[in-house]
């Protein structure tokens, strides 16, 4: 119904459709209740309860299906604005590593920085978004230009945040979309496009996030390696994730029903 319309008309759609335009914002807000529903077996309570508060702008994301159905916002119309978005917070990136002497590696971008993993995934998927409109098949003139700007301004603005997971999944994402695009019939210039514009991501990406990658080898090891290791292990970032793994298969293969 939606490929039938330039612009899609959120009053238009069917009862079922706009039911299920609910379903993320739903997901969403239940980070909140079920982080406040952990104070319950949580060993520190209160620990439990400011990290449900820290995440409570995730209430306000049924505000944007309210939004959309007021205004009645195409998808498309937002794209520029994502763009410029990206734009914006590679500026802030920037001048955290040139002009704050205190934010070295601007990691966060350092202003307020809280949740890095959240600004990550936020990033990953916007960035993914303006991929697959890079990639469409009608894009063009300047409306295009903007877009390839703000994907790559963004990508260097994601760089600051040295995701590794986020970043992992954001290629494998991109991957697919030229795969499903490439089934579409687009034409052997726009893939060639395409690919130079992947190329060009990975080479500013290998420098930043090289020795971000190298630590999960040097930490997987150290777990692996059991005793003392393990237990030093285990303070980190990937042993602490092996450690949580090895638990939850111990207790499946204990409990399994």
């Amino acid at each position: 119904f939606l490929r039938r319309r330039k612009q899609p008309n959120f009053t238009a759609l069917p009862v079922t459709a706009k039911r299920a335009m609910w379903l993320v914002p739903s997901c969403f807000v239940s980070v909140f209740f079920f982080k406040l529903l952990s104070a319950t077996w949580a060993l520190v309570p209160k620990e439990a309860i400011d990290s449900a508060f820290n995440s409570i702008h995730f209430l306000l994301w049924p505000a944007l299906v309210i939004y959309i159905g007021i205004a009645n916002v195409s998808v498309r119309q937002a794209e520029p604005w994502i763009a410029v978005s990206m734009l914006v917070l590679m500026l802030w990136y920037l001048g955290a590593r040139l002009f704050f002497p205190m934010s070295v590696d601007a990691q966060c971008f350092k202003a307020g920085a809280h949740n890095c993993g959240l600004l990550g995934q936020t990033m990953a998927f916007m960035l993914l978004w303006l991929f697959i409109a890079v990639t469409r098949p009608d894009s063009r003139g300047v409306s295009r230009m903007l877009l390839v700007g703000g994907l790559l301004a963004g990508w260097i603005a994601f760089l600051g945040t040295i995701r590794r997971t986020e970043m992992l999944g954001l290629l494998l994402g991109m991957a697919v979309v030229l795969v499903w695009r490439f089934n579409g019939r687009i034409s052997s210039k726009r893939v060639l496009v395409t690919l130079g514009l992947c190329v060009t991501v990975l080479v500013m990406a290998w420098p930043v996030m090289t020795s971000r990658f190298s630590i999960v080898t040097q930490e997987a090891n150290m777990y692996l390696q059991g005793g003392n290791s393990r237990e030093h292990a285990i303070h980190t970032s990937v042993g602490a994730r092996l450690e949580m793994y090895r638990v939850a298969l111990e207790a499946i293969e204990e409990r399994p029903w």
